[in-house]
């Protein structure tokens, strides 16, 4: 079963959201109770005897037959405005309801506001299945301070991976001034956190990020964490061919770490791959981010002299050897005029290869900088007197436009 979450004022509630009932034909709905309510109005239409779960007769159900109920269900659903109010309108069934039914009534009561239905309803799964850990989580948001603690520890025991009640029962702690506790749940989210990143599962660790910056807004670990999930989302995303998806998660990076030029140098470079991006808004991103990293930088003018001398320009780059890119900007240091300008090259790469050697053949200068970091490098790039600065990468991976 899959969970969303969404924030409470008491804390993190957990929705449940896919298959409740998965009928052979393959047909799936945008909403669990819609799906499980088709099965149940086509039980009934099948006049059920009470003895075999609707489930199971949904599945076997031909497809116009389920089409129907789920439109039947759609109609209670949107008449009444709410799945309590659809499932109250079948009354007569209420004792055939699953235990996944009925924890997306508690939900909606929950959400809606209504602390006393959800609370009854919640009990009353637990009465059914003990070992629940949504309605045990969520009872728990709306249970007095001792019953909130032994709820939560109770969610715990049952799965102790399980982050949003590890986040719950920290804030619970922390209201008891139990702070030591607390900051034992909040260590096993981070190492939790740490899981799920070694496996790449960047949206669960968005998730629990997300928990953590609730509790703490201002802590720069955990927003620079959340916004390099973001950026590995993205990345994700790129490889797959999702570019806009990959656009919309380092959109989302940028959101949390308004600095962070990687996410914002990924947007550029992603741009470049989206059908019907014009020119004019991947120009307008760029000067955006000129604006955040590169308008602060003031000209260094002071080797500047009166006296003439040949102008010197320098290429930056991790490719100078056999690369596609390579084979668009070499003319340009083949084909210098050596009267008018020196070429310095600051090879940002380890190794390299016949092309390696014909371009630091044709160089005034050629540096090695893989090993330098940034500032290094710019110290040299000063020391060396550059009138241009090329950086044959642009927004690509490995650039040093920073």
């Amino acid at each position: 079963m899959g969970v969303s979450t969404t924030t409470s004022r008491e804390g993190f509630l957990l929705h449940q959201h896919g298959g409740c009932v998965k009928g052979k034909t393959g047909w799936k709905t945008g909403g669990d109770l819609a799906v499980s309510l088709g099965g149940r109005c086509a039980w009934e239409g099948l006049g059920g005897n009470g003895r075999e779960e609707p489930e199971s007769v949904a599945g076997r159900l031909p497809k116009f037959w389920f089409i129907l109920a789920l439109k039947k269900a759609y109609v209670l659903y949107e008449t009444h405005n709410s799945i309590a109010a659809a499932v109250k309108s079948s009354k007569r069934h209420q004792n055939m309801y699953s235990i996944c039914d009925l924890v997306s009534i508690a939900i909606t009561h929950h959400c809606k506001g209504n602390i006393s239905e959800a609370n009854k309803m919640y009990r009353r799964i637990l009465s059914l299945d003990p070992n629940n850990i949504i309605a045990l989580n969520n009872l728990g948001l709306i249970s007095s301070p001792s019953e909130k603690i032994e709820l939560l520890s109770h969610a715990l025991t049952l799965n102790s991976e399980y982050t949003d009640a590890h986040f719950n029962l920290a804030v619970a702690l922390e209201q008891q001034n139990r702070s030591a506790d607390a900051m034992e749940h909040y260590a096993k989210i981070l190492q939790i956190l740490d899981n799920l990143i070694s496996q790449g599962k960047f949206e669960e660790c968005i998730h629990i990020l997300k928990l953590l910056i609730q509790r703490f807004p201002s802590n720069k670990s955990v927003i620079q964490n959340i916004a390099s999930a973001y950026i590995n989302l993205g990345a994700s995303h790129q490889k797959q061919g999702q570019f806009k998806l990959a656009i919309d998660s380092f959109s989302q990076a940028l959101h949390y770490d308004a600095k962070n030029h990687i996410a914002h140098e990924n947007i550029i470079f992603t741009q470049n791959f989206v059908e019907g991006m014009d020119i004019a808004s991947q120009q307008q991103e760029r000067y955006r981010w000129n604006d955040a990293y590169a308008r602060h930088f003031q000209q260094t003018e002071y080797w500047r002299s009166n006296t003439y001398r040949k102008i010197r320009v320098g290429y930056i780059s991790g490719n100078f050897r056999s690369y596609a890119a390579t084979y668009a900007f070499a003319p340009l240091i083949f084909n210098h005029n050596p009267d008018q300008f020196e070429v310095v090259c600051y090879a940002d790469q380890q190794g390299g290869d016949s092309l390696t050697e014909l371009l630091m053949a044709k160089a005034t200068l050629w540096r090695e900088v893989a090993n330098k970091s940034d500032e290094q490098i710019a110290h040299l790039i000063v020391d060396d007197r550059i009138d241009i600065l090329v950086d044959c990468a642009g927004f690509q991976k490995g650039n040093r436009l920073s």
